[in-house]
């Protein structure tokens, strides 16, 4: 009896409308996000003059040849090392991506993590405070007009024009995913790092075998979720490394090319879908990181 009126409880906690309305929501959110993906596929694989005849439909001709002819047009122009132009067509792109987006991704989200288990461990001293504070007001007021600045300080230091370069330019730990650590971090019950004392563990082997390991699932995240921010960021290295343009940067030209081959619907959005699809792939390897329960566990008794 006891049982069957428990899952009762449960069955009327499931039904509640609030559940029904909050449910109602997440449906249409998900058909809202894979509707236009769907459409941008299908439609990329219509011909040039299809769309206005059929834009909603399935195509009546599959052009499976666009995917062959956008990747031939994916191309930047950029200065030689001897002089003159060369062309980077889209194999040395998504090299230039994926170091781009790996190294700036996994060096921001590390030195960030860092920093912010340092300030919630000795948030008492004035630094730490000191540090805790530039970030929210860095957060609150808009920065305008410091690019020009910024490029001529990355020149002077040699650091324009490099991916090195941009893997240096990425050490720093503003923005909303330092108070996402530092609130974690606060999170955690001493008991972990005082037993470590115990044991004669100092600060370090404290931070690199106690806290940080639990805190992988946390930063794995953050990596993906900055990984996916600089795949798709095509201004950066428009600006500080014309020499290694990314896939971003080639579907921006790709985008504005003069060329009446490209310059229709269905040849636009093969373009963003050979953008997309790596992302895509890294999603569904990850998928369960980024949607699984990242909470953090105290001690049990």
């Amino acid at each position: 009896m006891e049982s069957n009126v428990k899952q009762n409880r449960r069955k009327h906690k499931w039904l509640s409308p609030l559940m029904l309305i909050l449910c109602t929501v997440l449906v249409i959110y998900t058909i809202s996000l894979i509707v236009p993906i769907t459409w941008g596929f299908f439609t990329s694989l219509k011909g040039k003059y299809e769309m206005r005849t059929n834009m909603f439909g399935l195509p009546k001709e599959w052009k499976w040849i666009n995917y062959s002819e956008a990747f031939k047009a994916y191309k930047v122009l950029r200065r030689a090392p001897g002089g003159g132009w060369e062309t980077v067509l889209l194999d040395k792109m998504m090299i230039y991506s994926v170091l781009y987006a790996v190294g700036c991704a996994a060096i921001q989200a590390i030195v960030t993590c860092i920093v912010a288990y340092v300030t919630s461990k000795f948030s008492h001293f004035f630094f730490a405070k000191m540090i805790y504070s530039t970030v929210l007001i860095v957060m609150m007021l808009p920065i305008v007009g410091s690019l020009p600045a910024e490029i001529a300080l990355a020149r002077t230091l040699g650091l324009y024009d490099s991916i090195l370069g941009m893997w240096v330019l990425k050490f720093n730990f503003l923005g909303m995913y330092y108070l996402v650590f530092y609130a974690m971090f606060k999170g955690i019950p001493k008991d972990f790092s005082e037993a470590a004392y115990i044991d004669g563990a100092n600060e370090w082997m404290v931070m690199l075998k106690i806290i940080l390991p639990m805190a992988r699932n946390t930063l794995s995240i953050v990596i993906l979720l900055n990984f996916i921010g600089y795949w798709n960021d095509y201004q950066t290295p428009m600006l500080y490394m014309p020499s290694y343009p990314t896939m971003a940067y080639g579907l921006y030209n790709y985008s504005n090319t003069t060329d009446q081959n490209f310059v229709n619907v269905p040849m636009q959005l093969t373009g963003c879908m050979l953008l997309m699809l790596p992302v895509l792939v890294i999603f569904m390897i990850f998928r369960n990181k980024l949607i699984g329960n990242i909470s953090m566990g105290g001690l049990k008794e």
